[in-house]
């Protein structure tokens, strides 16, 4: 009987061995996972930062180009006032030199974009200023002329010119809301 439970007892011994082996085992590999669970929730809250500030990034930018784009319609509906202005103005000036014999007034407008790449420049002058293609502009800014424009295609309130002569520095000497006229005939 003693051998017996000698026997049995040895038996519930290696059991719980292989149990607590058993139990060691899991242990390690919970503490593995618990690990590994705590990298994964590092990097999904890094994730979810990043995000956040893409988020709050885009947002801005989204904010930047709703303004750029205001800006720009701000830019074009003012240079349309300035052409209408213009040439009322020039109109007038149309109107007094038909009526008088002295020398005529200049018709004038101004540069209203640039184009470098083009080698072409817009003017707020047209055919309702009684301009025409291969009119002569003279680009005048504080009473200094600038440089000679020749007009290439002329619409009712604007024209396309370019530089009467190739120099170099052209571009660099005009400037976007440079005075531009034309002695009328």
């Amino acid at each position: 009987m003693q051998q017996r439970l000698k026997q049995t007892e040895d038996r519930l011994a290696t059991q719980e061995r292989l149990t607590q082996q058993e139990r060691d085992s899991r242990s390690a590999e919970l503490n593995t996972t618990k690990g590994k669970l705590n990298q994964a929730t590092e990097q999904l809250t890094a994730r979810d930062s990043e995000n956040k500030a893409l988020t709050a990034a885009l947002t801005e930018a989204g904010r930047n180009l709703e303004q750029k784009q205001r800006a720009e319609q701000d830019r074009q509906a003012l240079a349309r006032r300035l052409i209408d202005v213009e040439n009322a103005l020039n109109q007038f000036r149309l109107t007094a030199n038909k009526a008088k014999t002295r020398p005529l007034v200049p018709l004038e407008g101004s540069i209203l974009s640039i184009n470098q790449e083009a080698k072409a420049l817009t003017v707020s002058l047209g055919t309702d200023s009684g301009l025409a293609a291969n009119s002569r502009l003279t680009v005048v800014r504080n009473g200094e002329k600038l440089a000679q424009l020749r007009v290439v295609s002329v619409e009712s309130n604007s024209c396309i010119a370019e530089f009467a002569s190739a120099a170099p520095d052209n571009f660099s000497k005009v400037a976007v809301g440079d005075a531009v006229s034309l002695a009328t005939k």
